[in-house]
């Protein structure tokens, strides 16, 4: 039986867990499995099987709050049964109260571990089922093997229908028994009957077929045949072994070692490494039931080795994504800092309370990270977009998890707008509208497939996109209408004034901390300025300069996001030109000079900007301007042809002779540059400048 420290550990962590957990639906794959549970439909690959039907039995009989509400109970009441099961471990291995605490702390106070522990994710299920492996393998030190290793065969094969990556974890618990030294008999009918039990638990996947041969609304690549099946079984979509849609990184997989190294030194606190370093020198005298290696190869096999094999990309955007991978590996650094303050509490008794205290410290010092309960920023965004959208609309979705998600939930678990035709682009999320054979089409009759389909939804003058283009079929221009864009509809009418009407509440301490936090809120002042960039357009003086606070905004609020510079770059270069077109030529510039904040590379902004400064008279500048570009567009004839036309007007023959000459060399069909060239070449003969 568990005793008081175990019992207190999962009501412990239980409470902070329900305090700090998110009120409703929240960022990243929350929405999608809510509603896959709600509908008993497919989630995206691998289709979480095991998790969709725990949700559906969880949420039916708890009754209480929304349905992503119960979704993120279930989620704190998981990750609190890791924590319990980790603190058993401990005690069967024989460690002392202070040592239990020291492990257990450490890990449930990570601020890391409770965001993603009251969130709706599937790590929290596959936390337990890791916990639960360690605490078989501890019990297995003194009992009969086979049972034993016959739940945890079957703790595995679960493991499996939840998450891959429980596969990691095996070449830990297999050294394990291996290590153990019983006879080859036993060890072979163990393996077979836990093999025999993990077949049992894989047998969830049975799940995939069955619910999507009865079609319900959430079929993520309708896996009714062996094809599909594997498809989604093996994350083909995913590319199998990556753990990111955006695939591998262009830098040496030894990276990733120091990726590990800090993310957990950040997310378990300054004293967690020293402490596990000790653990592990100290292990064997400690005399615990489980080799050293178990420990070692636990957190080599759930940490590095995963981003070893997936080498992912070290941009903020998938750095943020993995934060939710990393402590399935510190369970077992949670088992070496235990050992660590074992040994140091042996030798001197208040070294435990002292360590105790530091897992306490760092989470108080960062509390602000990972308390969610007032975070309504997804919730609010699905919303928003439902608010934006007359009855029977149709809405087309142009990317972003955020929003397929969000809106997946609101439309299969809450039963929001049922009016509304809801399709994402890709064909994935909601009904595909572009035909059964949409997926295994090439990328260029994909985008004719899209155009034919979307421009019958035009025709009929209900068609709305969530995008951050202004066109997408050719031929068809979009405006912007809130946070949605639809095609122009002429006439000068202007569209509703929504943002007046959204509730946009989100907590600045979490978009400081969380990557997708930042990404979405930002996507609200940048569609209000395309929405007045519009406006400038039509004739609104003023919009112009609103426009441009509104970009300056976005970029203040998430300077890292991956769409944000593109994106801002793109429309500071549209509403340059407006300014320009205005005669504005100071206003052109600063909505250059902005962009260029955001993308300093943008040769494009950089030649728009040194036109700006020749017309103000700013040569100096106009000229580095100009320069720069023709560094970042080496191909290009353009900046030179500005910059002897620059000089032209200066008087400066020999400068201009020069870059006509480079500009001719670069563009030498192009007469007009010949022309120049030859007769800023003979007043340079004539001249001293």
């Amino acid at each position: 039986m568990p005793d008081r420290l175990t019992i207190g550990a999962v009501l412990g962590a239980a409470v902070l867990g329900a305090w700090s957990m998110g009120p409703s639906v929240g960022f990243g794959d929350s929405g999608e499995l809510s509603a896959a549970a709600a509908v008993l439909g497919v989630a995206h690959s691998p289709g979480y099987p095991l998790y969709a039907l725990l949700l559906k039995f969880f949420a039916s009989v708890l009754g209480l709050g929304n349905w992503a509400y119960r979704a993120n109970f279930l989620s704190v009441l998981l990750s609190a049964a890791a924590v319990g099961l980790l603190a058993e471990s401990l005690r069967r291995l024989g460690f002392g109260l202070g040592a239990r605490l020291s492990g257990v702390l450490t890990l449930a106070l990570s601020p890391v571990w409770i965001f993603s522990g009251g969130s709706t994710e599937v790590f929290a299920l596959h936390h337990a089922l890791l916990a639960a492996m360690i605490l078989l393998l501890s019990l297995g030190a003194a009992q009969a093997p086979a049972r034993v290793l016959a739940a945890g065969g079957l703790a595995v094969g679960l493991g499996l229908a939840n998450h891959h990556t429980v596969v990691l974890a095996l070449p830990a618990v297999l050294f394990e028994i291996f290590s153990r030294r019983l006879p080859r008999s036993t060890i072979l009918r163990s393996l077979g009957l836990a093999a025999a039990f993990a077949a049992l638990g894989l047998a969830c996947y049975a799940y995939l077929p069955v619910r999507s041969y009865a079609g319900p609304p959430l079929d993520w690549g309708h896996p009714v045949d062996a094809q599909r099946f594997l498809r989604v079984l093996l994350r083909k979509d995913y590319g199998s072994f990556s753990l990111t849609v955006e695939g591998q990184a262009a830098v040496s997989r030894w990276a990733q070692l120091a990726r590990f190294a800090r993310e957990t030194a950040q997310g378990l606190g300054p004293a967690a490494l020293p402490l596990a370093a000790l653990g592990a020198a100290a292990w064997k005298g400690l005399g615990p039931g489980l080799g050293v290696a178990f420990p070692l190869l636990w957190v080599f096999g759930l940490g590095p080795l995963l981003l070893l094999i997936g080498n992912p990309p070290m941009d903020p955007q998938t750095s943020y994504a993995l934060e939710r991978f990393y402590p399935a590996a510190w369970l077992g650094v949670g088992l070496l800092t235990a050992a660590g303050t074992e040994a140091l509490a042996r030798r001197w008794r208040p070294a435990a309370a002292l360590l105790v205290l530091a897992p306490v410290l760092w989470a108080g010092t960062r509390a602000r990270e990972w308390r969610a309960r007032e975070d309504f920023a997804a919730h609010d965004y699905g919303r928003d977009l439902l608010r934006s959208l007359p009855p029977g609309a149709a809405l087309f979705m142009d990317g972003g998890d955020d929003t397929f998600y969000t809106l997946a939930y609101m439309r299969y678990a809450q039963g929001l707008r049922p009016d509304l035709d809801l399709r994402d682009r890709g064909g994935l999320v909601f009904p595909n509208a572009y035909g059964p054979d949409f997926r295994n089409l090439s990328k260029g009759e994909k985008f004719s497939r899209r155009g034919e389909v979307e421009s019958g939804y035009a025709r009929r003058g209900n068609l709305y996109y969530t995008t951050l283009s202004e066109s997408l079929v050719p031929g068809m221009p979009l405006s912007c209408e809130g946070l949605l864009r639809r095609p122009s509809r002429g006439g000068g009418e202007q569209p509703p004034p929504l943002f007046d009407f959204y509730a946009h509440r989100w907590n600045l301490p979490l978009a400081e901390r969380h990557y997708r936090h930042r990404a979405l809120i930002a996507f609200y002042p940048f569609m209000r300025a395309a929405g007045r960039l519009s406006a400038y357009r039509g004739g609104t003086a003023e919009a112009g300069a609103a426009a441009l606070r509104d970009l300056q905004h976005a970029f203040f609020l998430a300077p890292d996001a991956l769409w944000i510079k593109p994106a801002l770059a793109f429309s500071s270069q549209l509403l340059g030109f407006e300014f320009a077109r205005r005669g504005d030529w100071a206003g052109a510039g600063r909505a250059y000079r902005f962009g260029l904040s955001a993308f300093p590379a943008d040769a494009e902004l950089l030649l728009n900007l040194g036109v700006s400064l020749d017309r103000l008279g700013n040569y100096p500048e106009a000229e580095k301007a100009y320069l720069r570009a023709a560094e970042l567009q080496p191909e290009s004839s353009q900046p030179w042809r500005n910059l002897g036309t620059m000089y032209w007007g200066q008087g400066r023959w020999k400068g201009s002779s020069e870059a006509y000459r480079r500009a001719v060399a670069l563009a030498p069909m192009d007469q007009s540059l010949k022309v120049f060239a030859e007769e800023s070449a003979r007043r340079a003969a004539r001249s001293p400048r």
